[in-house]
C-alpha cells in the first residue's frame, strides 16, 4: 500500500483508505468507509454495532 494513493491519515491520526484502494479491494465491508465505492450507506450502522436478531431494511435496523 502506498500512502497519499491508498490512504492518508486524517488529523486524528486515524488511516483512511482512499477509493482507489477500497475498488482495488473489490468488496463492500460494511463499516461505513468515508470513501466507499460501492454505495454503502453512510449513515447505517456498522454490523458490528447493531443487536444480532436486527432485521435489516435498506441497510436500516429495525426491530
Amino acid at each position: 500500500m502506498e500512502e497519499g494513493l491508498d490512504y492518508y491519515i486524517n488529523p486524528k491520526g486515524q488511516y483512511v483508505f482512499t477509493e482507489v484502494y477500497l475498488k482495488k479491494r473489490g468488496h463492500c465491508c460494511l463499516l461505513n468507509c468515508l470513501h466507499c465505492p460501492y454505495g454503502h450507506n453512510k449513515n447505517a450502522f456498522p454490523y458490528f454495532e447493531t443487536d444480532k436478531n436486527a432485521v435489516f431494511i435498506n441497510n436500516n435496523p429495525k426491530k
